[in-house]
């Protein structure tokens, strides 16, 4: 009878062992399966390289009422568009546009239209342009030496065949007279705080009928002196380069000024001519796909 209780007993044991090892592949096999399913969930969240730096969403790019864009990101945008004025060497002003203040590699640059600087060296040599920054709002006065910086011609890439038209400027000493910037505002300050990532932009589609916001300095908006203006308007068309073709109210003084997509506050393209012939009100935005080739 001893013996076979301990035959029973050893039988018992192993049952029991086998037992054991099913549960503990059971077990295994359910940790396995779900440590394989969580990568796919978090990827879904990662969309954006680990090199770019996640934005603060905090404010909407669009006024999800109207489709335009928000007062919170235009008031973020304005303080870096530039009046771009170019002097002959008699000191008359002749020409004038828009620009766009930004910084690369650590430099104060400012990117308007070349012909806004050609068409002052094709009536003086080696003209000289000022920047002047929009004044804020709240201590608006009318200054006409606020901010005034004078800029150097750092390079250009003009193409006629293709409408390319764009060159940038080094931001030099502000006049002697003007009230210097603890801060010099740029395109950069808003893409870091509340604006798209450069790699959501590059995977931006573009499509007639898209609603979009000019920022410039048209000549019809500073009868009263210097004021920047914001215009709305739609993409009308789009023609090879690309250069997008608007119904947003675009003059001379326009020119340099920059182009807002709405429905994500991408950059678009630089505001370069407009059209007062058969269709007026037509203007023409080139692409910064196109300005940087």
């Amino acid at each position: 009878m001893d013996r076979q209780l301990r035959k029973t007993n050893l039988f018992l044991t192993y049952i029991a062992i086998a037992v054991f090892v099913v549960i503990m592949y059971l077990v295994s096999s359910a940790t396995s399966n779900q440590q394989n399913t969580a990568p796919q969930a978090s990827n879904a969240t990662t969309t954006v390289p680990a090199t770019v730096e996640q934005p603060n969403r905090e404010t909407a790019p669009t006024d999800n009422a109207s489709g335009n864009l928000s007062p919170s990101v235009i008031a973020q945008i304005e303080p870096a568009i530039v009046e771009v004025n170019c002097y002959s060497g008699d000191g008359s002003m002749v020409s004038s546009g828009s620009g766009i203040s930004y910084t690369h590699n650590g430099v104060n640059l400012i990117e308007t239209n070349y012909h806004v600087y050609s068409e002052a060296a094709a009536v003086g040599l080696f003209p000289t342009c000022y920047a002047v920054f929009p004044e804020p709002l709240s201590n608006f006065a009318y200054n006409s030496y606020y901010g005034d910086y004078q800029v150097a011609l750092y390079n250009y890439r003009y193409n006629p065949s293709t409408y390319q038209d764009i060159a940038d400027f080094t931001l030099e000493s502000p006049l002697s007279t003007s009230v210097a910037l603890n801060h010099i505002p740029t395109i950069n300050d808003f893409y870091k705080s509340i604006g798209p990532t450069e790699a959501e932009c590059a995977n931006s589609s573009v499509d007639v009928g898209d609603g979009i916001t000019v920022f410039g300095y048209p000549r019809s908006g500073n009868l009263l002196g210097i004021s920047e203006t914001v215009t709305e308007g739609i993409v009308s068309g789009i023609v090879p380069g690309p250069i997008y073709k608007t119904n947003a109210a675009i003059d001379h003084g326009n020119s340099g000024g920059l182009a807002i997509l709405n429905k994500n506050a991408c950059p678009l393209g630089v505001t370069t001519l407009g059209d007062s012939g058969l269709t007026a009100g037509i203007g023409y935005i080139q692409s910064f796909i196109l300005a940087n080739q």
